[in-house]
């Protein structure tokens, strides 16, 4: 190769149109706060949260929270619903309530899972 001798380059890659996007409108109900509050605790208690949030738009339907235990961060099929609860009517305002569910089940959680670290979702 003759240093001397320009290189020819590829042509750059064709540019991908740009997705539409769609106008968001922010979510009427901000979790402000979760404590635990028996912690700590056995693996076998009862799980407590005390759930502050705010609501910033009246809403025509109750909230449902769900506890989601999930046993497995490979696979999502042990994930374990401790509870699921509907909430209402909701104020426009900061709310607070307690969201109670049932420890989960260690027989439901594969071995290698058991003692490693894992995570409790709580969703409205």
């Amino acid at each position: 190769m003759d240093p001397q001798q320009p290189v020819a380059m590829p042509p750059p890659p064709p540019q991908q149109q740009p997705q539409q996007q769609r106008p968001t409108q922010p979510s009427p109900v901000n979790v402000t706060n979760v404590v635990a509050l028996a912690n700590p605790a056995t693996f076998a208690s009862p799980l407590d949260f005390e759930i502050t949030f705010e609501c910033t738009a009246a809403l025509p339907d109750d909230l449902e929270w769900r506890m989601v235990y999930v046993g497995s961060a490979d696979d999502s099929s042990y994930d374990q619903l401790l509870t699921e609860v509907e909430v209402g009517p909701v104020p426009v305002g900061v709310n607070k309530f307690v969201l109670s569910g049932d420890a989960p089940n260690p027989a439901a959680i594969p071995p290698g899972d058991l003692l490693g670290v894992t995570v409790v979702l709580i969703a409205p």
